[in-house]
């Protein structure tokens, strides 16, 4: 979610892309879109945030503030607080009503794990934010779910 009058954000799911599995790496996804990777130094102040608006540079205070924020707005996305799979705003209601108590458990889970595993990427913390040692055939299993998700949602334009 970007905050209210921010123009855009990079804490959003689609900002991220599948590695190609002959890459050999552990890691599922990839940064796509850096087009905001910016320093305090280098932040291009259209807000007024620090002084006045068009002023390049902020505080690092003010610098870590919107990290901060880009942070935890890519946490809610991860959690499927702020992703879309396509249905509509005013659908959604009808829809999480249809899901039964194991599908909803099911992503529970799944969110989890991905909020377990960013959250240990992030900080380089395995013993605050364990998960599981490497597995390669668990590995393939879920880079083929992944895979099969990529081509049910690419008819999908949200």
């Amino acid at each position: 979610m970007c905050r209210e009058g921010q123009w855009h954000c990079n804490a959003h799911a689609n900002n991220m892309v599948l590695i190609p599995e002959e890459k050999g790496t552990h890691s599922f996804l990839s940064y796509l879109d850096l087009d905001m990777a910016f320093t305090a130094d280098t932040f291009l102040d259209v807000w007024g945030i620090d002084s006045s608006s068009g002023k390049v540079g902020i505080s690092e205070k003010i610098f870590d503030n919107i990290l901060f924020k880009e942070h935890v707005n890519f946490m809610e996305v991860l959690v499927g607080a702020d992703s879309t799979n396509g249905v509509p705003q005013i659908a959604k209601k009808y829809i999480h009503s249809k899901e039964g108590k194991h599908l909803k458990l099911l992503k529970v889970c799944l969110y989890d794990t991905l909020l377990q595993g960013y959250m240990q990427a992030y900080f380089d913390d395995d013993t605050r934010y364990s998960v599981c040692s490497y597995d390669a055939d668990l590995h393939e299993a879920a880079y083929n779910i992944i895979r099969l998700a990529v081509i049910i949602m690419s008819d999908y334009v949200a």
